[in-house]
């Protein structure tokens, strides 16, 4: 009897609670380089689907470039690559331009995840030609286009940002209102904005399609991307992001790196309550590699 009992114990202690599997959205993707080296090792990430910009889903792509996310996302979102050889994109799917038709202009680019366990295989389109025909609207890679020496692209999508998120219209073109700007070890961190200082101030990013400032790069007006394009030395530098003129520095949800930094700023002197106050801040900062000739 002593001995049945202990058996018995030890049988119902095995047994375990049944797994709760939380189900998720599978995108596929085939990111494509126009240059003879791997395509292993790119990193590609849905926007706006972390608890945190720094928790997106994410996957690296195989040697073939191919790459499976899995996301409990639905909605409107960004597949973004970025990889240290090639500069940051993101795309979607092919834009219907017609109005009234199942995707309005600003959709151009992004992917549409109608519920949590759909399986999505997305048509990416980039660079976005503008041209609502055929061959158009032919399933075509993510494309990624080497790096310019001397040149940094960076990328700062609202969704990922608490405040800019909250001002995107899901009913028509979404341009977000807010700012955005990149500083970095070029400028010391500077937190002044470039139209206060045009020499070294934090340099704005913009959501214009490049129409008003040619300088930013930015493919799409009002997607709620904000680009910027900035001449650098070669190497590594450090850079943040400020949103809103707020001195508070966030990181690059999609960096290529990241590293510990010790930087002395200046509160700008138009700044209410504290103007002219050296603060010494410690911080992660992200890294972007600048390639050379």
């Amino acid at each position: 009897m002593i001995l049945l009992i202990s058996v018995t114990t030890i049988l119902m202690g095995c047994i375990q609670p049944k797994a709760d599997f939380t189900p998720f959205s599978v995108i596929t993707l085939v990111v494509d380089v126009p240059v003879t080296v791997t395509r292993a090792g790119i990193r590609v990430t849905v926007s706006g689907s972390g608890a945190t910009a720094g928790d997106n889903d994410y996957a690296f792509t195989d040697t073939t470039g191919f790459a499976s996310i899995k996301t409990q996302q639905t909605g409107y979102h960004f597949v973004v690559a970025r990889h240290q050889t090639f500069d940051i994109t993101a795309g979607g799917t092919a834009a219907n331009l017609i109005p009234g038709g199942e995707m309005q202009v600003f959709q151009q680019g992004r992917l549409y995840i109608p519920n949590v366990g759909a399986a999505l295989s997305p048509d990416f389109f980039y660079p976005f030609t503008g041209v609502d025909s055929p061959p158009q609207k032919v399933p075509k890679k993510l494309g990624m286009v080497r790096k310019t020496p001397g040149k940094a692209r960076f990328m700062f999508i609202a969704e990922d940002s608490e405040i800019l998120k909250n001002t995107l219209q899901p009913s028509h073109q979404p341009q977000p209102l807010g700012t955005v700007s990149v500083t970095g070890d070029w400028n010391e961190f500077n937190l002044t904005q470039e139209d206060v200082d045009s020499a070294s101030g934090a340099r704005f990013l913009y959501d214009d399609g490049s129409l008003i400032h040619p300088e930013s790069g930015d493919d799409i007006a009002g997607d709620g991307i904000y680009t910027r394009v900035l001449d650098l030395t070669p190497g590594n530098h450090t850079y943040a992001f400020m949103v809103n003129g707020i001195f508070m520095f966030y990181r690059d949800p999609y960096e290529e790196t990241s590293k510990q930094v010790r930087a002395v700023v200046r509160i700008p002197e138009d700044t209410p309550g504290t103007p002219g106050l050296i603060e010494v801040r410690e911080f992660r900062a992200s890294q972007i590699l600048v390639t050379e000739e």
